[in-house]
């Protein structure tokens, strides 16, 4: 990857050093006035990874971004870092909109912001636009049981999802037993990695997800942690994977602070 770096003159003059780079970085990215971020994006259609963590956008300020994203010339971008920017749900409707722009999408990290259920629906609903997508983060958004249930709707058309992040969610038992209902159905072939940490899935949600999970054949790594579990879910969840055919490949269980677990 080519990396865009921002050069300032004492003249005034300012621009890329290489326009045909490939990607930007969020330090790069940080150089410029936020409001001279839209601009300057536009002379980038070489775009394959953008990275803006952490530089605190908000929605105003998001949206415009969104708004060069609609004009279809970052068609080439795969991978969109977007985390603590302060993003709501008019910022993942925004974005949701400009989806069908970005069709070579295989990375959208969005994770602690606050884009809530109604933002987690829209975004869901626009994935069907990028059926390459390898990895959605969406931990810490709050987006509760319905954007948990948006979600497993979007699983059937995303068939190359590796690695789905949902933690510290607030999705609950209802939460865990719509993604379990996806699963159940096969609809996490390339599933290799899934984060649902700290949202109360409970021994029912627990149970519901073991049999999912008997269908989700190249796990790797599963993260339980902080969800009220206790002997009775992680016994169930024992005899699931021992029972998967083909065999799962998981190589990593988290499962710390859970205090029902003895």
């Amino acid at each position: 990857a080519l990396d865009c770096v921002w050069r300032s003159s004492v003249h005034g003059a300012s621009g890329w050093a290489d326009a045909s780079c490939t990607r930007l970085q969020a330090k790069d990215a940080a150089r410029l006035p936020v409001e001279d971020l839209p601009r300057a994006l536009q002379q980038l259609p070489k775009l394959m990874e953008l990275h803006l963590s952490s530089l605190q956008l908000g929605d105003r300020r998001f949206e415009d971004l969104c708004k060069v994203f609609m004009q279809g010339h970052h068609r080439l971008l795969e991978r969109l870092y977007l985390a603590h920017n302060n993003l709501g749900t008019p910022g993942a409707l925004a974005l949701a909109q400009s989806l069908p722009k970005l069709p070579n999408l295989k990375v959208l990290n969005l994770p602690e912001n606050a884009i809530r259920a109604p933002g987690a629906a829209a975004l869901a609903e626009a994935l069907q636009s990028t059926p390459s997508l390898e990895q959605l983060v969406l931990a810490g958004n709050g987006i509760g049981v319905a954007g948990a249930q948006a979600v497993a709707q979007a699983m059937p058309q995303l068939r190359q999802l590796q690695d789905l992040h949902l933690s510290r969610n607030l999705l609950g038992t209802q939460g865990a037993l719509a993604l379990a209902r996806a699963l159940h159905s096969g609809h996490g072939p390339a599933l290799e990695w899934l984060s649902l940490s700290e949202n109360s899935v409970g021994d029912v949600g627990l149970q519901a997800l073991a049999v999912g999970l008997r269908r989700t054949p190249r796990l790797e790594w599963l993260d339980l942690d902080a969800n009220g579990l206790t002997d009775l879910g992680v016994s169930a969840l024992g005899r699931a994977l021992c029972r998967a055919t083909p065999e799962l490949t998981l190589r990593e269980l988290t499962l710390q602070k859970n205090v029902g677990i003895s």
